[in-house]
């Protein structure tokens, strides 16, 4: 779910559960960001991996790299040093085994 909310928008998220659902057995969470910046960031470091494997696992695994430094760039965003330079890292290495 995505959108923007403030004072003057406030946003509200109804859901139900199925009645024969186990006492104890949902866990759930909400986060929110104040930009799409560190959602970005968030996701991406949910995605990013070492790239291995075959043609396909490895465009899988740089796409979302390439992605969110187009992003990044595109919105001016600034750059943190370190994230540069993991992300280039994981290219590089990915780059090296689409090579062969």
């Amino acid at each position: 779910i995505g959108g923007l909310t403030s004072a003057e928008n406030p946003q509200t998220l109804k859901f139900s559960l199925p009645s024969d659902i186990i006492p104890s057995s949902v866990i759930t969470s909400a986060v929110l960001y104040e930009s799409p910046l560190p959602l970005l960031v968030d996701a991406y470091d949910r995605l990013a991996k070492e790239p291995y494997g075959g043609f396909e696992q490895v465009t899988s695994l740089s796409y979302p790299i390439i992605l969110a430094l187009q992003y990044l760039k595109n919105n001016n965003s600034v750059l943190d040093p370190s994230f540069l330079s993991y992300t280039t890292e994981k290219l590089r290495k990915a780059y090296k085994i689409l090579l062969g």
